[in-house]
């Protein structure tokens, strides 16, 4: 948990950033594992790895395009799907849409990405969420994006 955390924090200084993104293959290869493994069921360990996700979204849409960049894109949305698939605390289940929302943003092949690993059909189990109400409101919202 608390490297998870630490992680995270990372994202709050260009610097940090800059390395978290030198070392992301690693780091969302084990944080995809994490997410699949069966062991978040705790809440923030959920919470930790959905804003883990949603700072690599939003540093990888700042980044200027490149395969490099792309290669980072993909990784993160099968990361994203796993964990869609995996998480139920309603915070990280919300955290997980703003960072597959915020890489619909950043473009159309982004978009086709997410379609090609069956998002939109994984998300779907979360647009009858109703506590927090959030959850259902954002997934429509991401939905509609990647229509």
């Amino acid at each position: 948990m608390l490297s998870l955390r630490s992680l995270c924090n990372l994202f709050a200084q260009p610097s940090g950033e800059a390395r978290a993104l030198q070392e992301r293959a690693r780091i969302l290869t084990a944080a995809q594992r994490r997410a699949a493994s069966g062991s978040t069921a705790n809440k923030n360990t959920q919470i930790a790895l959905a804003t883990l996700f949603l700072n690599y979204a939003v540093a990888l849409c700042r980044a200027p395009r490149s395969e490099e960049t792309l290669q980072g894109v993909v990784q993160l949305v099968a990361a994203l799907a796993t964990a869609v698939t995996e998480f139920t605390d309603g915070e990280a289940q919300f955290r997980l849409l703003v960072a597959i929302g915020t890489l619909c943003e950043a473009g159309e092949e982004v978009r086709d990405i997410c379609r090609a690993v069956e998002l939109p059909e994984k998300l779907q189990k979360l647009s009858g969420v109703q506590e927090p109400s959030k959850v259902a409101r954002c997934t429509s919202h991401v939905l509609d994006l990647l229509q």
